[in-house]
């Protein structure tokens, strides 16, 4: 059996093989300073800057003799419905994941949105999601996390 001697003159204290753990000096928890929050008088910045035109500094924006029609995010991609004084419709999409960008005609297709397409490929823009398809086959259905324009 093994006993622990305590040099303040108490007596052995049977412990039976455990080993005692190691004093260490008490751990304090790490300070967070307090940040302030924000002024109800302003606004939080928007993640993804957008105007008149589109998204900013991307390729989902409309030439200067179109105006906006439609504008949407998804977590996945951009996509601007661009308008002329014609009557006509031009698809604008951005993929996020590797910027690639694309533009087309699109038609409007009240009353549920815009459908553009190109290479066989379909590009429904509605106000609750981007749904893109070939054929019968779904290729990708993302829901809209930010919409603006015709509903």
């Amino acid at each position: 059996m093994a006993s622990v001697v305590n040099t303040a003159g108490e007596a052995d204290v049977p412990t039976r093989g455990v080993a005692q753990p190691p004093f260490a000096a008490p751990v304090e928890p790490p300070t967070v300073a307090a940040s302030e929050p924000p002024s109800p008088l302003t606004p939080p910045a928007p993640l993804f800057a957008t105007d008149d035109k589109g998204f900013v500094d991307t390729g989902a924006r409309c030439d200067r003799s179109q105006s906006v029609v439609a504008l949407g995010r998804t977590a996945g991609s951009f996509v601007v419905i661009c308008g002329d004084t014609d009557g006509r419709y031009e698809y604008r999409g951005v993929r996020l994941s590797d910027a690639a960008a694309l533009k087309t005609a699109a038609e409007n297709t009240p009353p549920h949105g815009f459908v553009a397409r190109k290479s066989g490929v379909s590009y429904a823009v509605s106000p609750t999601e981007l749904l893109v398809t070939a054929g019968d086959a779904v290729v990708k259905q993302e829901p809209m996390l930010e919409f603006r324009g015709s509903r």
